[in-house]
């Protein structure tokens, strides 16, 4: 039995001796311990039980149904074992050969360093090439590559002549370099070890990275669904709004477990970002885009700039251009003031049928003719809202009080203007008495 097959096994056979004894017996007639057997065949039990494991780990799917496939399946995993044990093997030469090559040598005579350094290149070379071999390398005796050095240089015979003996049958010029070499005239290369602070530090950090890019994913997804999207056809705009809903799902989900880092700018600024990505120009953030956020990478790629409102902005609406027209025409008809004055078309004409005789009049004056009756009345001359010094603008050759007189003070209220316009309207139509 090989030694890489598991004790169990070893087990497992001294166990059924006793029972197969038993059974002889039986088929004997002869008399049996029956609580030995039953004993023995609960120690064969929990030792095919040991065995069953041992296969599952190393092969987890093997199944056999004799013990003839059984041992089939052993030597199968003892070739497994033994290639590892060899790769081990050739990872710890190739690890010492690594220690060998960073170190230095210091001596006050230079031709002994130079003795040394040639010794050293030599051993590493032997060490290597052992590593690389097809056969399997010897064992190297001692510990692990970084305290090698130490160890070797303490050597001593006879009490340790077994080891010195293999060291010398396996590694011959390895053997050469540490009997040349005394401990003090070796430096072996500082390798900083990380501290438990730092190990901590780097800890806190990944998790600060971490949740960074939770909090960027979560950003981006309120702002999607703060956003709107606007388009002339509701079909369109019931496609996008369906995509932004599954790229909304996609970050949140994605930010609830292992984060991807999502390319771009700040959740404000990223889907003016992401449609001006164009190939291919922008390949590499598409690749990463499509690949980490298939979803989101959908919604940008159907989505135009224009159509797009972010939470924030003004509450604009696409109006269809037949309406915009007809708006347009309207806002021609009824002009205003940039002050926000509603201003009514003011003329000597229309003011002789703005007024009404029985409901102006100043003081001892009789009323107008009745001609001057026929119109609209008197409230169609009062803007809507008065605002001081107001002066009417001309409009189609109307005419108007000099610039002195329109930058005159007016009297206060619509009293004040209302006298005024009937002041204007006699001087320039004669109508005032005598």
């Amino acid at each position: 039995m090989s030694s890489y097959w598991p004790p169990a096994l070893a087990s497992l056979d001294d166990a059924l001796t006793i029972p197969w004894e038993s059974v002889d017996r039986l088929r004997a007639a002869e008399s049996v311990d029956i609580a030995e057997t039953l004993e023995q065949l609960r120690r064969a039990a929990d030792s095919a039980e040991d065995v069953r494991g041992w296969v599952a780990a190393e092969l987890p799917d093997a199944c056999w149904q004799s013990r003839a496939e059984l041992e089939g399946l052993l030597a199968e995993i003892e070739k497994r074992l033994e290639a590892r044990v060899i790769q081990e093997m050739r990872l710890r030469l190739l690890a010492l050969a690594t220690e060998l090559e960073g170190g230095s040598i210091v001596h006050r005579r230079a031709l002994r360093v130079e003795r040394l350094n040639q010794l050293r290149e030599q051993a590493v070379e032997e060490v290597r090439l052992l590593a690389g071999a097809e056969a399997a390398p010897p064992t190297l005796p001692g510990p692990e590559a970084e305290q090698w050095i130490e160890w070797a240089c303490g050597l001593q015979d006879p009490e340790d002549r077994e080891v010195l003996q293999a060291l010398r049958a396996g590694f011959a010029q390895l053997d050469d370099f540490v009997s040349y070499l005394e401990l003090d005239m070796w430096r072996a290369k500082s390798v900083p070890k990380a501290s438990n602070q730092n190990g901590e530090e780097l800890d806190v950090l990944i998790e600060e990275v971490g949740k960074s890019l939770c909090d960027r994913l979560l950003a981006l997804a309120s702002e999607l669904e703060r956003g709107r999207i606007v388009h002339n056809r509701a079909s369109r705009m019931e496609q996008l709004n369906q995509l932004k809903e599954e790229a909304i799902n996609e970050l949140r989900s994605q930010a609830a477990r292992a984060p991807q880092a999502l390319p771009g700018p700040e959740a404000d600024q990223w889907i003016e970002w992401a449609c001006g990505l164009r190939e291919p120009d922008d390949a590499e953030a598409l690749q990463i885009l499509r690949n980490g956020f298939v979803h989101l990478d959908d919604f940008v790629a159907n989505l135009e700039p224009d159509m797009w409102i972010a939470g924030g902005s003004p509450n604009l609406k696409v109006v269809p251009a037949a309406e915009r027209s007809v708006d347009h025409a309207h806002r021609e008809q009824s002009p205003r003031q940039t002050t926000g004055v509603e201003m009514p078309v003011v003329s000597a004409a229309s003011t002789a049928m703005g007024l009404n005789a029985e409901q102006v009049s100043t003081g001892g004056d009789e009323p107008l003719a009745s001609h001057a009756l026929d119109g609209p009345s008197l409230s169609v001359l009062v803007p809507r809202r008065i605002t001081p010094n107001y002066v009417a603008t001309p409009r189609n050759g109307d005419q108007v009080e000099p610039a002195e007189e329109q930058m005159r003070v007016r009297p206060s209220g619509i009293k004040g203007f209302v006298t005024d316009r009937i002041r204007h309207f006699r001087h320039s139509t004669g109508l005032s008495r005598g």
